[in-house]
């Protein structure tokens, strides 16, 4: 169970706009809300740094159980590394930069950069964040052929915590297999529906309930997606980012970038490894 909903704030308006999703997040698992920020040099009163947060999270409209103001001269996630463990679910506002480098536009995005262990909510700039609720279930954007453990475990477990139905949709060419080999039906059946009914198949095999699925047609991925995830009035959609090139910095790509910049639900990001052995 998750102990934490943490939100790392700086002083942009930006990082704020994770608060209100954050709480409706602690409300629905019972976790501690904090919030948390960083600075680069030593403060003379860090109380009252944190009490002036504390007031600042509750003039927009939210009440966190705790507020932390800490000291590092190295990074945003030196700095609160303590409050982080794999039971805290991080919320970081974004701005959806277009550039894969900087998706974020302010110091938070150092944190889910690089975190390995763990889940990290991303709220975009076009999730309706006064009205926020977890109404509506949670979309696992994913690639039947080649599916990310990491995703779907990370997607089961986002789904059980917030109580929310689990359906998982690609986005594919459709290729269909003629009928009658491999003893499938006497029709055609689009090769990606069954790989996605699989997989639907295996998350249930981790305890949630029952995990609908849709192949959909679409020449554009990102778009396709967050235009059903907003039929169907979604609460979080999950997709996986990689490492790229060897570098150590974690990097989006661009159907997850499209995917966060144009959201009407806040985006479950999950780091994937596909350097592993």
């Amino acid at each position: 169970m998750f102990n934490r909903i943490l939100v790392p704030l700086d002083d942009t308006n930006t990082s704020l706009r994770a608060l209100k999703p954050a709480e409706a997040f602690a409300k629905a698992t019972g976790a501690e809300l904090v919030v948390a920020t960083v600075l680069f040099a030593e403060v003379i009163d860090a109380n009252e740094r944190a009490e002036a947060l504390k007031d600042r999270v509750k003039r927009y409209g939210v009440e966190p159980d705790r507020a932390e103001v800490r000291v590092s001269p190295v990074s945003v996630e030196e700095g609160i590394a303590d409050l982080i463990d794999a039971d805290t679910l991080v919320v970081i506002g974004s701005v959806g930069h277009p550039h894969t480098q900087k998706p974020f536009g302010n110091v938070s995005e150092q944190i889910i950069h690089s975190r390995r262990d763990g889940l990290s909510v991303v709220v975009g700039p076009k999730v309706d964040v006064d009205n926020y609720t977890l109404a509506g279930p949670v979309f696992a954007a994913i690639d039947p052929a080649a599916p990310s453990d990491e995703l779907l475990a990370a997607f089961t477990r986002i789904s059980q915590e917030l109580g929310m139905a689990p359906w998982l949709v690609s986005v594919v060419q459709e290729i269909k297999v003629p009928a009658g080999i491999g003893g499938l039906p006497g029709y055609d059946v689009p090769l990606e529906t069954n790989q996605l009914r699989q997989l639907a198949h295996r998350v249930e095999a981790r305890g949630t309930g029952t995990v609908n699925y849709e192949v959909l047609h679409h020449a554009n991925a990102a778009k396709e997606v967050n235009r059903f995830a907003k039929d169907w009035n979604a609460s979080l959609i999950a997709v996986a980012t990689r490492e790229r090139g060897g570098l150590s910095r974690l990097v989006f790509g661009s159907v997850a970038i499209d995917i966060i910049r144009k959201s009407a639900a806040p985006v479950l990001a999950v780091h994937t490894d596909r350097t592993k052995k």
